[in-house]
């Protein structure tokens, strides 16, 4: 059967090839069509290598950075390969974010682009970088993506060594099990298994690979899996593997025939080279040429000294072939006999085929000797070919020019020059190709003038085209100096022929001919070209690289054509144009022209937002170069559309403010230029407006849509003049009431400007200070802070911690559940009525709330309110503002406002701070009273305070601050122990059930125990019904031993009263003044600082309503007449209800009637009726005391 391999007995391997055999012999090709295909063969290496090894200038480095960063032209940087071979060069501070931006890139969805970055990624993750780099892409390996996998597997077989090689392989092995319709993904993993597998796993993946090959019908895949087993099988794997690749010599496609023969080059050695030489050679005869190149390829590599005689004779008729693929693959596989084997003198024996009649064979031997000899073989050759100039086969004679071209070296190549140039002339116009390619290298001085002035003549000539791109190669290497000029002109327009060679061939000698001034114009025209012809790309970054950078004008250009392609073309010019001003490597502008035109992805407005110098810029740079923009339509109207978007951007007005965020940065922009721009902005400096007024000269030539609005926009600029001057007025007014509140705490002389003088305030603060103070709370704060002492001054914070406040206390609000009072003390909001009977807390409850609030806090007595709360607190404050301003303070909880004892004042001044309440229900107001007929405001909450309990009354007298005292008697652990046996004593000891309960609502009263605790820290143990008594006891005796008179009770009992009702807590100096140091000593008056008209005034006060209730009882013992006057005032409620706690029940009986009366006259029942209660209570415990003695 044709085209099979079969085994034989003896081990050897013979291919059965009965397919047709021919000798070598050309067949009918046209003559010309060979010669120039032998030119081109010549000329092939310079042509088709891209320099990727030469390192770029940096500024071309540059340009590849910044195309890769602009998003318009990624996706075209990475599809060009001479672009991206850039990658390499890019400095090692800037590879860390390139490589960040390539991972990305491997996930997204265009086909192409994460198979480039991957490509990028390879390049750049060098050395220690690699690593890291492997490690984030292992996991892409599992994605969903197929593109993102096969990129990935690219990238790994780029970059894995050692211990990650083998991680990295046994991720790739599962996915050649990948689903047949996966065939690319296969291919790379695949691809990449053959770089990275070694040792056992090599011998894995080639089994793989072997089922791959028996079942893959995909030529790509196909080609992959050869091209691996020729690199992975060893040993006993690689015999069976040559089996297996010897078929497909013959295989339908080239690409896997050519890796078929490259396979069994790599594997055919040692004692398997011989019979796989064997049986490859018969198909150097083949009728397939794509069979002739892959037998070449494979017998190129297997054959050794012993054979390659053999190999080569075999192989030189090939080498001559006129098809291009198989003389190529043969010439190269001669060559690589000759170089492995030095000692074979191939040159000799190629000398000798020099004579031979064959003509595939004579140029054959040529084409090699001009890759072969060097040095004195190299004139040898010469000497050898330049007789065959005057063959007669035209073929011969056009590959002996282009040798003589390659080797001619000094006075040979003098000779050489002096016999092509009559060719010039000659008829045979096929030979001018490889005549114009050799006198380009060889001719020299006044030769090369010669040649040049007959390049020049004939480039005119249109039957001589195919010649045309080597005249252009040689003019440009032989161009006399004061030629060069008018040359770059003539050439110019080359780089729009459509033949692509000459093109190339114009690249190149305009990238070494053009200097000065003509650098740009060839800049501009080369520009497009880059990257867009894999051809010619090395010759245009290399010519780009020569000329370079470009500046303004080439962007410009960019610019121009982009706007005149279609949407195809953006990416790629971009690309270019960053490449080719090397990332404006001139200063002169261009990536801040490629930002706002040249249809990037998103105009950079962020970059110009309320900044007009920045703005300035953009613009200045689109006016300078509006002529040469607006050579292109779309190119003007992109200009005009960017530079209003700079303006609106720059100034941007509230009309066009389209979103919240464009309102915030408008509004954050105003209030920072305020002090220098006014509220009318003026956005432009005189000389950025000279630039907009430019830009609207131009806008109006053209009869532009913007101009009309870029008008109306410069002239709203024309009022910031005056709102400046009003700003900086303002400024300045600010500035001076800004020193003025700074000093005003703390200047005496700007508070008596600010206290005294109401008409001059007002007109100072045109009327609008007032509102400051009431809108801000600082500024309140700033105006009440001279006289916070004052306002607290009621509340004697300065005693507060000798106070000793017990915080362990209960309440509850509207007769609800009882709450501690703790966590009330800085939560109480609003309108609250504390209610308390006398002595229970309220007054130390206020304080201490006053000491702990951080806002100003008005500490008042109701006594000062008798013409409103509102105005007792302009009194403290001198006036400074009126009742309407402290009123809007309450309101706004800038000013917390305490108000104490409303019990003891008139029903007049009661309705009057109930009033206030009331209106201020916004506004924080906490009112405190014993419980009397008083209806509270209807939004107000009621707290009351409760009695405490035994638990409670125990930790509070043991709490208190004198049991500390080391000046007292009894204190420390004796004073709690005294203080344990007071309190049992009283409760668990008293005599009767009358005194026990009586005990206990003496014990529930914290001001009580704090008599209680003075007292059992002296060493007294007193009876808890009679605290007060016991120290009005003690304060008698010690008078009684001075004066040697007795106290004069009843006279002090009935100042008590009077004080009472002129609303008088204190003595003044001149009263009671040999009696009061006497109750002063047993606390029961005490001496207070207080601020009054004259002054800070020392002034002895009752120490406690329940104290002055105890005087005023007493003078009720002593004159009955004031039960019926003073039986309706609700300030002598605390005074009747000592009556019914202390006085005999009998006794008391009476006062009640007198309560009574006065209830049913007034309507007022809070006084009576708890009388009654209290009274009833102690009635109730007598009789059962006594039931108990009768029985």
């Amino acid at each position: 059967m044709a085209n099979e391999v079969s085994r034989v007995g003896n081990g050897n391997l013979r291919l059965g090839c009965e397919g047709a055999v021919r000798g070598g012999k050309a067949h009918g090709v046209p003559v010309r069509s060979a010669i120039l295909f032998a030119a081109l063969m010549v000329s092939l290496p310079a042509l088709a290598q891209v320099h990727m090894n030469r390192a770029p200038p940096s500024w071309m480095v540059s340009g590849f950075e910044a195309a890769i960063a602009d998003p318009a032209s990624v996706e075209a940087t990475l599809q060009s390969p001479e672009l991206t071979g850039l990658a390499r060069f890019v400095p090692s501070e800037h590879v860390a974010p390139l490589i960040d931006k390539m991972l990305a890139l491997l996930s997204d969805e265009r086909p192409l682009i994460p198979e480039r970055a991957s490509v990028v990624l390879t390049e750049i993750a060098t050395g220690e970088r690699a690593g890291p780099v492997v490690d984030k892409l292992l996991p892409l390996l599992a994605g969903p993506h197929i593109n993102q996998k096969i990129a990935a597997a690219d990238a790994l077989g780029g970059l894995a060594i050692g211990d990650r090689a083998n991680s990295v392989t046994d991720k790739l092995i599962p996915l050649l099990a990948s689903p047949l319709t996966f065939t690319k993904l296969r291919t790379a993993a695949v691809r990449n298994l053959s770089r990275l597998a070694n040792g056992p796993r090599a011998g894995e993946v080639v089994e793989q690979f072997l089922r791959i090959l028996d079942t893959s019908h995909d030529i790509e895949e196909k080609e992959a899996v050869v091209q691996g087993l020729g690199t992975l099988a060893t040993g006993e794997q690689a015999g069976r593997v040559i089996e297996r690749l010897l078929p497909l010599l013959l295989d339908s496609d080239p690409g896997v025939q050519n890796a078929a023969g490259q396979a069994l080059g790599r594997l055919a050695t040692g004692k398997q080279a011989e019979p796989v030489l064997n049986n490859v050679l018969p198909l150097l005869d083949f009728s397939s040429t794509n069979v002739q190149a892959a037998a070449a390829v494979a017998v190129g590599q297997i054959a050794t000294q012993q054979n390659a005689d053999r190999v080569i004779d075999r192989l030189l008729p090939l080498a001559g072939a006129s098809e291009p693929w198989v003389s190529r693959q043969a010439e190269k596989a001669i060559i690589d006999i000759a170089t492995r084997n030095p000692d074979i003198s191939a040159i000799d024996k190629l000398l000798e085929a020099l004579q031979r009649p064959g003509t595939a064979e004579r140029v054959g031997a040529e084409r090699i000797l001009g890759q072969l000899a060097t040095g004195e073989r190299a004139d040898s050759v010469v000497d050898k070919v330049l007789p065959l100039l005057d063959a007669s086969d035209p073929l011969v004679r056009a590959t002996s020019i282009q040798v003589l071209g390659q080797l001619a070296t000094g006075e040979r190549a003098d000779k050489v020059v002096d016999r092509l140039i009559p060719l010039l002339d000659g008829p045979e116009l096929f030979l001018r190709t490889p005549v114009v390619q050799a006198l380009g290298r060889l001719a020299t001085g006044e030769r090369a003038r010669r040649v040049f002035d007959k390049l020049d003549k004939l480039m005119l000539r249109n039957d001589l085209s195919d010649a045309r791109p080597e005249m252009v190669r040689a003019m440009g290497e032989l161009a006399p100096t004061e030629r060069v000029g008018l040359l770059v002109d003539g050439f110019l327009p080359l780089l729009d022929d459509i033949d692509t060679f000459t093109r190339d061939a114009a690249v190149q000698a305009l990238g070494k001919l053009a200097t000065g001034e003509q650098e740009g114009p060839v800049l501009d025209k080369l520009m497009p070209l880059l990257g867009y012809s894999f051809d010619e790309a090395s010759n245009v970054r290399l010519a780009i690289a020569n000329l370079g950078p470009g500046g303004i004008g080439t962007a410009v250009t960019a610019v121009r054509l982009i706007d005149g392609r279609d949407d195809e073309a953006v990416g790629r010019l971009r690309a270019a144009a960053h490449v080719v001003t090397g990332s404006d490597a001139k200063n002169e502008g261009s990536e801040l022209l490629l930002a706002w035109v040249g249809r990037p992805a998103a105009l950079p407005v962020g970059s110009v937002e309320d900044n007009p110098l920045q703005a300035h810029k953009v613009l200045k740079l689109l006016t300078e170069n509006w002529v040469a923009l607006s050579k292109e339509t779309g190119a003007r109207v992109e200009v005009e559309n960017s530079a209003m978007t700079v303006i609106q951007a720059a100034c941007q007005s509230r009309r066009q403010m389209r979103n919240p965020a464009d309102f915030s940065r408008a509004m954050v922009g105003w209030f920072r230029d305020l002090p220098t721009k006014g509220p009318f902005r003026q956005c432009w400096t005189p000389e950025q407006r000279a630039t907009v007024e430019q830009l609207l000269t131009h806008l109006k030539e053209v009869h532009s849509p913007h101009a009309t609005a870029l008008e109306e926009e410069l002239k709203g600029e024309d009022q910031a003049p005056i709102g400046l001057w009003a700003t900086r007025s303002f400024g300045l007014w600010t500035l001076f009431w800004l020193a003025f509140l700074i000093a005003y705490p703390w200047s005496r002389t700007i508070q008596a400007i600010f206290f005294w003088n109401p008409r001059v305030r007002a007109m100072m603060s045109l009327w609008f200070i007032p509102l400051l103070l009431l809108i801000f709370p600082p500024l309140k704060r700033r105006l009440l802070a001279p006289f916070r002492d004052d306002l607290v001054a009621q509340a004697r914070l300065g005693d507060l911690s000798k106070l000793g406040y017990f915080a362990d206390g209960r309440g509850r609000f509207g007769g609800g559940e009882p709450l501690a009072i703790a966590p009330m003390l800085t939560k109480l909001r609003g309108v609250v009525v504390l209610q308390a009977d006398s002595g229970l807390g309220k007054t130390s409850l206020l304080r201490t709330m006053a000491a702990q609030t951080s806002r100003p806090v008005a500490f008042l007595h109701a006594r000062d309110c008798a013409d409103g709360v509102d105005a007792a607190i302009c009194h403290i404050i001198q006036n400074v503002q009126e009742t309407g301003f402290i009123r809007g303070l309450v309101h706004t909880r800038s000013l917390f406002v305490i108000v104490d004892g409303l019990n003891e004042v008139s029903a007049d001044t009661r309705e009057k701070i109930g009033a206030f309440a009331r209106e201020m229900s916004k506004g924080d107001v906490i009112v405190a009273t014993q419980p009397i007929e008083w209806r509270p405001p209807p939004n107000a909450r009621t707290l009351e305070l409760l009695p405490l309990n035994r638990a409670e009354a125990t930790d509070f007298i043991e709490s208190r601050p004198v049991g500390s005292d080391s000046n007292q008697p009894c204190h420390g652990q004796d004073f709690k122990v005294a203080a344990q046996a007071f309190v049992s004593r009283a409760l668990d000891n008293a005599p009767s059930q009358i005194e026990r309960e009586a005990s206990m609502l003496i014990l529930s009263n914290p001001f009580d125990l704090t008599f209680a605790a003075e007292l059992v820290a002296r060493g007294i143990k007193p009876s808890a019904t009679m605290l007060i008594d016991e120290a009005f006891r003690l304060a008698t005796q010690n008078y009684q031993e001075v004066a040697k008179i007795p106290f004069p009770l009843r006279a002090f009992g009935r100042h008590a009263v009077k004080m009472r009702s002129e609303d008088r807590n204190w003595l003044n100096p001149d009263e009671f003044v040999a009696e009061a140091p006497f109750l002063l000593a047993q606390r029961l008056l005490v001496s207070r600082a207080l601020q009054s008209a004259q002054g800070i005034e020392n002034r002895l006060l009752f120490r406690h309503d329940r104290v002055w209730d105890f005087f005023i009882a007493a003078a009720f013992a002593d004159d009955p007449d004031f039960w019926t006057q003073y039986a309706g005032d609700a300030r002598f409620h605390g005074a009747f209800l000592r009556i019914a706690e202390s006085w005999d029940p009998e006794h008391a009986k009476k006062v009640r009637d007198q309560l009574n009366l006065a209830a049913a006259n007034s309507g007022d029942h809070s006084t009576s009726d708890e009388f009654i209660k209290r009274l009833e209570k102690r009635l109730r415990a007598k009789k059962r005391n006594t039931a108990r003695d009768d029985l």
